[in-house]
């Protein structure tokens, strides 16, 4: 699944311009903490300028990725932490220079996260998110296959102004910077990740596929690239920075 995950968001663009934002706030001399490291899209780029990065990443796939990564580009100045953010003992992590923190802080406790980025970082604090407007196709398509499915309906965390309002709550005053709009995502990229994730709910077959495409037809989010069907995207990049 994680190879997947890797495949599907890579062919977004992402981290695109928004690698270069982050890059030119990291200095050679300096140490990176990042939460929810991934398979390393950012991580691997950051790790050959800075000093040193320490990852914090609860997936045993997603980490299995990211370590081939690490493998295959000789880097040696990445430590991992096996944990969820909420689960770290601040009192063994040192401080670091950055903390880096992309489409990750989704904690029910989102105080507590945000009280241990404070703890944890003594300089920049670079948060990636994004905000989904309401006609956009990756929004529309979950909210199509959970009813497919017969999925519980979830909150869909779409909108970096929930975060920033909680920000503002705590006292804190992010600059905020739109980076760029989200491509559109390929049609069979967005299947193959999507029925990993939802498969074990069952139900899942090429009748919900095709009722899926169907509809997104219907509302005019399906666009043709090259013959090659994509979902249409109405999104953009955010970043949210500050220093501690």
């Amino acid at each position: 699944m994680a190879e997947v995950y890797d495949k599907s968001v890579a062919s977004t663009g992402y981290p695109g311009t928004t690698l270069k934002r982050v890059l030119g706030v990291i200095g050679t001399e300096h140490s990176v903490l990042e939460i929810g490291a991934g398979t390393g899209l950012l991580t691997i780029p950051v790790a050959k300028k800075a000093r040193q990065v320490t990852v914090v990443e609860p997936s045993e796939t997603m980490l299995r990725v990211l370590q081939s990564k690490i493998l295959k580009e000789k880097i040696s100045n990445v430590s991992i932490i096996k944990k969820k953010w909420e689960n770290i003992d601040v009192g063994r992590v040192n401080p670091h220079d950055v903390l880096l923190a992309a489409y990750s802080l989704y904690m029910i406790n989102i105080e507590e996260a945000i009280g241990r980025i404070k703890r944890l970082c003594k300089g920049s604090v670079l948060i990636i998110d994004s905000h989904l407007y309401e006609n956009d196709g990756l929004r529309a398509a979950d909210e199509i296959l959970r009813k497919l499915l017969n999925l519980e309906e979830l909150p869909y965390c779409s909108s970096y102004t929930l975060l920033a309002n909680v920000l503002y709550q705590l006292g804190i005053h992010p600059n905020i910077e739109i980076m760029r709009k989200r491509k559109d995502t390929q049609w069979n990229n967005y299947i193959e990740f999507r029925k990993l994730r939802y498969y074990q709910a069952g139900g899942w077959s090429s009748t919900i596929e095709k009722s899926l495409l169907n509809e997104l037809r219907r509302k005019n989010l399906i666009v043709y690239i090259n013959g090659v069907p994509h979902i249409r995207r109405n999104a953009i990049e955010v970043l949210l920075w500050w220093e501690n």
